[in-house]
């Protein structure tokens, strides 16, 4: 019971700085608000806190560069679900879907990069794997199937590795998914996992990039 009187008295002690800060006031209806009153707060009122009182940090080189890194590392592009891809690695794909005709229109026409997000599938739950790789649409990569015009077909890289930021969401046309995405240069190859990734994803991750190795060998 001593113990207990003796740590509740350290609480109290600990806790009475903060509380000085506090001084019940009655309001209009009857109730009782904390208002703060004491020096230090009437005190820290005093401070200039103004935009033209602001000074500029005083950021080196480096720092400025990891901003403007930061900046440029996310985009939203739109998101097809294919296959896992490597960087470096080609991939033919096309369909006579209007849909993916509006995907690639966007492509070419909208975020100004041309690229498509690319995001294989996990093996063991059956949904998108939130790592992938990009892929540049240009005229030069798109053609039209020798036996079914209205397939478009395009033959693309591996560009740049990225990771979804958020879940993936229906454009306006309900055609195709575009997903918040950051670019991951810097951050190790396409199969390196992350902390977020759940166990059965990098599993999955690992699995495929061994078979893109033995297909490559």
């Amino acid at each position: 019971m001593r113990s207990f009187i003796v740590s509740a008295s350290l609480v109290l002690a600990a806790s009475l700085p903060f509380c000085e800060s506090f001084v019940p006031s009655r309001s209009a209806n009857g109730n009782f608000w904390p208002s703060l009153l004491s020096p230090r707060y009437v005190a820290s009122r005093d401070i200039d806190d103004s935009a033209d009182a602001a000074e500029f940090l005083d950021l080196s080189s480096s720092d400025l560069a990891r901003i403007k890194s930061a900046r440029s590392s996310r985009t939203v592009l739109p998101i097809i679900i294919l296959e896992p891809l490597l960087p470096g690695q080609r991939l033919q794909f096309g369909s006579s879907d209007e849909k993916f005709h509006a995907l690639i229109a966007h492509a070419l026409n909208t975020n100004g990069s041309n690229e498509i997000g690319v995001l294989g599938i996990n093996p063991y739950t059956r949904r998108p794997l939130n790592i992938g790789v990009t892929v540049t649409a240009s005229a030069s990569s798109i053609r039209r199937d020798d036996t079914d015009k209205a397939m478009l077909i395009l033959d693309v890289v591996g560009h740049r590795q990225f990771e979804c930021a958020a879940e993936p969401w229906m454009d306006d046309t309900s055609s195709f998914y575009l997903a918040d995405i950051e670019y991951s240069e810097g951050r190790g190859n396409q199969y390196e996992t992350t902390s977020a990734a759940s166990a059965d994803e990098k599993e999955s991750i690992a699995d495929a990039a061994r078979v893109h190795a033995l297909s490559a060998s």
